[in-house]
């Protein structure tokens, strides 16, 4: 279920930052409707994109795929 907790935590993380999907994209050379397949489950990013998408939210790797993380009360 890794798929699944990678979708959930990028859209939460996504916006708790206030990052829209069309920032994340051009922030990290894909298209908007990636990230969007991203969140969806559509899709899943190779393990270099899932690095990019990390350094750009500034949040570790770990917090993408982790099941269950604890921050400060936040998904990461």
């Amino acid at each position: 279920m890794i798929e699944y907790n990678f979708s959930t935590n990028l859209r939460k993380i996504r916006k708790e930052q206030g990052v829209t999907q069309n920032e994340l994209a051009r922030g990290i050379r894909v298209s908007q409707v990636t990230v969007s397949e991203w969140e969806t489950n559509v899709r899943y990013p190779t393990v270099d994109r899932i690095y990019e998408i990390a350094n750009f939210l500034k949040v570790p790797v770990n917090a993408l795929l982790s099941d269950t993380q604890e921050n400060d009360g936040k998904a990461y």
